[in-house]
């Protein structure tokens, strides 16, 4: 499928500039890239089979705090883009980041707490319907990536199910956008 994610920190975001030999914006830092492929691996499954069209999705940082992990806002941004368009996506898609300090699990922890937790998750679920027929819905993972300093298995399995539970407001703030301003999605073959 040809998508390509592109994820970027403008400098001047942060209230830098490039001085000296550049003048302008580089190309991606590593840290750019490992959040455009990131946002990839967690949308590109759920494209539906026969999406041949071009796609791009290009997230921007204009504005930072150097507190807070923009690369959740641009997972947010890339769902939400996609659910309000006319593209077939089987989302939506949110990402959180989950960390543990002094023993409470944290949603989305400013960059000097994570530096103090024990771990540090970034996961991505999405909104499926709830197999008991309810009218609900369950959020099921779509992509984790993480680090841990030796923390036991009961832990992880915990935050990774703090962290599915606290997407539900945002997959439930991208459904009320798509009924307000989302296009139809038709059947693919009226793309074609």
């Amino acid at each position: 499928m040809p998508l390509t994610v592109d994820y970027q920190e403008m400098t001047y975001a942060a209230g830098k500039f490039p001085g000296g030999f550049f003048k302008r914006e580089g190309r991606l830092n590593e840290r750019e890239v490992l959040m455009s492929r990131m946002i990839d691996r967690s949308i590109r499954p759920l494209f539906p089979k026969g999406y041949i069209f071009e796609t791009q999705l290009v997230a921007t940082l204009l504005s930072m705090d150097n507190e807070n992990d923009g690369g959740v806002a641009a997972m947010l941004a890339a769902s939400a883009a996609l659910e309000i368009s006319n593209i077939p996506f089987k989302g939506p898609i949110a990402g959180i980041r989950v960390g543990r300090l002094e023993g409470q699990l944290i949603c989305n922890p400013s960059q000097e707490a994570m530096k103090q937790s024990d771990f540090n998750l970034f996961l991505v679920g999405r909104k499926v319907p709830s197999p008991t027929n309810t009218g609900g819905y369950d959020v099921n993972l779509v992509m984790l990536e993480g680090e841990a300093r030796e923390v036991d298995e009961d832990v992880l399995v915990d935050a990774i199910n703090f962290g599915l539970e606290n997407l539900r407001p945002v997959i439930d703030l991208q459904d009320r956008m798509r009924e307000a301003i989302g296009k139809e999605k038709g059947p693919l073959h009226r793309l074609l």
